[in-house]
């Protein structure tokens, strides 16, 4: 159902809000966070992301980065880390990513 609606269309449309720095950075790290919970292990909602973000996400790539103006934080890098390894990202433990979604 949530992929029938586009909703990730929804989720990801909101980075054209008009935040401050504060709020920006809470809304993005919400939305990835968001992202991580409905894309992990989920092949079929990763599927219809990427048809919407394009390949490697690019849309999203494009909109984090005109979102953020090219400066990042320690907890953005964290999340889109997160993002890549489908959960909890720890270089102690695996620092290979392997994705074919990244």
């Amino acid at each position: 159902m949530f992929r029938d609606g586009e909703c990730f269309l929804h989720v990801v449309s909101l980075l054209n809000s008009d935040l401050d720095k504060e709020n920006g950075e809470r809304l993005v790290l919400n939305l990835l966070q968001t992202l991580i919970r409905l894309l992990a292990n989920n092949d079929t909602s990763k599927a219809a992301f990427r048809a919407l973000a394009g390949k490697g996400y690019q849309t999203l790539q494009s909109l984090l980065l005109d979102f953020c103006q090219w400066h990042s934080s320690e907890s953005l890098l964290d999340a889109l880390l997160d993002m890549l390894v489908d959960g909890k990202f720890d270089i102690k433990i695996s620092p290979i990513i392997k994705n074919e979604n990244s």
